[in-house]
Formats: C-alpha cells, sequence, structure tokens
C-alpha cells in the first residue's frame, strides 16, 4: 500500500466520498472505477481542463484552463502499488499535466 494525495476541488472530494458510502465501496474503488469508465475519453476529458500555452514573442503564456471557484482539498488515499503504478502510466499515456488533473478529469465524468 501506498499513500498518495490527490488536490480536487471540494465538492468533488464531498462527492466521492458520498458514492463511496452510498455504493459501500472504497474511496479508492471510486476513483479506479471512474478511471475506467473515462479511459478511452480521457485525452477529450484533459483536453477541455486545460490551459492552452500563447507566446507573446518574449514569453510563453498559459492561459488558465477551466476553473473551479471553490478552492482545492486533499484527498488522501491508500492504493496498492501496482495500482497507483497503473494510475501514474496512464497520466503519462494520456499527457495528463498531473496525477490530480487526471484523476480530476475522470471523476468529474464519473460522478456527475
Amino acid at each position: 500500500m501506498r499513500p498518495v494525495t490527490l488536490s480536487l476541488p471540494a465538492h468533488v472530494v464531498q462527492s466521492l466520498r458520498d458514492r463511496a458510502r452510498r455504493d459501500g465501496v472504497s474511496q479508492p474503488d471510486v476513483l479506479m472505477d471512474a478511471l475506467i469508465a473515462a479511459q478511452g475519453r480521457l485525452p477529450e476529458l484533459l483536453a477541455h481542463a486545460e490551459a492552452k500555452v500563447h507566446t507573446d514573442g518574449l514569453f510563453i503564456r498559459r492561459s488558465p484552463g477551466k476553473r473551479h471557484d471553490e478552492p482545492l482539498s486533499t484527498l488522501s488515499l491508500r492504493l496498492l502499488s501496482p495500482n497507483l503504478d497503473a494510475i501514474d502510466d496512464l497520466a503519462i499515456k494520456v499527457a495528463a499535466p498531473s496525477r490530480s488533473a487526471l484523476c480530476l478529469a475522470a471523476l468529474e465524468d464519473y460522478l456527475t
């Protein structure tokens, strides 16, 4: 087991906890189910949330991507090492900017 902390909007963290309680499963199970359900659409889901990069000729700037009006919250989980490795491999495969961004895209799609 390995600990992992994700940075997610507070409403997503609460929705994940509520779903786990309602379905009688663990929070990591909800996360993994979300990633499985969204796996084929992750590049598309990430593109909607991704910040765009542009240059003014001298500097490279990032336009804000999809923003949440609420503060971020942390979600601490314990995952089996192979499962965490699979999540990290998936993040690399779909060119997610971070593990949290990958999980957020999947969870928002799955929980709504």
